[in-house]
């Protein structure tokens, strides 16, 4: 009689390393890609593959996500995995302010400075968050529109800015009828230059139509009254301010504002190293009374009206400065 014995054979599972591959991206909004791997310990036995695919941590909007093993599986191996991040990048998009866009000297800003998007598209029902701005001033002339706060994280913006103009306003003045004077007798003032005139600076004069629209604390917000300005000469503005609203105004024809000068042509331009001090100059020389003031001025016509009618002389100091000699009055200064 044969005996046969038999014995049982246990065939384990082979171990490998399966490693997804670095530097796995995709722009914002578009389609996920196969997950690609590498087996980086052990190998495949002949043409064994493995089934399914490697998965990533759901998530669409710019960042990085795990990539995970998903489904990737093959019962006769033992797989270890080494997982690796998933980039989602920003999408390009060029925002271009809208030209032409303006508003009346005086009027309210509009809701919203306008733009299209001029490169790239929005995915889906994304929208961009925030509003463009501008630069600060309400005087007639333009500014730039800049990109203020409009914004979306999953978007790398390009802006393309445009100016905002500010027209002037229509205004129409009536010289007053019956205005007279005697044959041989000085003309008469036509606006009030003595009661107010000393006291408002000439930014303020150059302006009439601004200065009786907007109130006293508005214009020493705004940095337009020297901050230094005694409170009782600014009161006493304020009072001349309110006196002249019932006055007819003659407005000079000027366009003339504290920065009007940064418009002219650089006859020779001058390099400032430190950007950041010369800010600060600028600002300190912004808040300090005019080199020559309104009164000044003002005094200084008068006393040359007396000069015409020979009630005064003048006399040329050298070739640097003038002074106003009057019979019993001090004179002028010269600084």
């Amino acid at each position: 009689m044969r005996i046969q014995t038999v014995y049982n054979l246990n065939v384990t599972q082979k171990a490998i390393t399966v490693t997804a591959n670095a530097g796995q991206t995709k722009v914002y909004g578009a389609a996920n890609p196969a997950y690609t791997y590498t087996i980086t310990v052990g190998s495949l036995v002949g043409a064994d593959t493995l089934t399914g695919a490697l998965s990533r941590i759901a998530g669409e909007s710019v960042g990085t996500y795990a990539i995970t093993q998903g489904t990737l599986n093959n019962s006769n191996y033992s797989i270890t995995f080494v997982p690796n991040n998933f980039a989602i990048t920003q999408k390009t998009l060029t925002i271009t302010a809208n030209a032409g866009q303006s508003k009346v000297y005086g009027a309210v800003d509009p809701a919203a400075f306008t733009y299209n998007i001029t490169s790239g598209s929005l995915v889906g029902a994304d929208t961009l968050s925030g509003a463009l701005s501008r630069v600060a001033g309400e005087g007639v002339g333009t500014y730039a529109i800049t990109q203020g706060t409009l914004n979306n994280s999953n978007y790398s913006i390009t802006y393309n800015g445009n100016n905002f103009a500010i027209t002037q306003k229509t205004l129409t003045i009536t010289a007053n009828a019956g205005q007279t004077k005697v044959y041989g007798a000085a003309n008469p003032v036509y606006r009030d230059s003595k009661s107010c005139g000393s006291l408002i600076p000439m930014a303020i004069w150059l302006n009439w139509e601004k200065a009786l629209r907007r109130s006293f604390d508005d214009i020493m917000q705004a940095g337009e009254l020297p901050r230094r300005w005694p409170r009782r000469r600014a009161r006493r503005w304020k009072s001349c301010v309110n006196s002249l609203k019932a006055q007819p105004i003659i407005p000079m024809n000027t366009t003339w504002s504290p920065t009007s000068w940064q418009t002219k042509p650089l006859a020779q331009a001058v390099d400032y190293p430190d950007r950041s001090l010369l800010q600060q100059t600028l600002k300190h020389l912004a808040e300090l009374p005019p080199l020559v003031t309104s009164w000044e001025v003002e005094a200084l016509k008068t006393q040359l009206a007396e000069a015409h009618k020979a009630d005064a002389s003048y006399c040329k100091a050298a070739t640097v400065a003038s002074v106003l000699t009057t019979a019993g009055r001090t004179p002028l200064p010269v600084n």
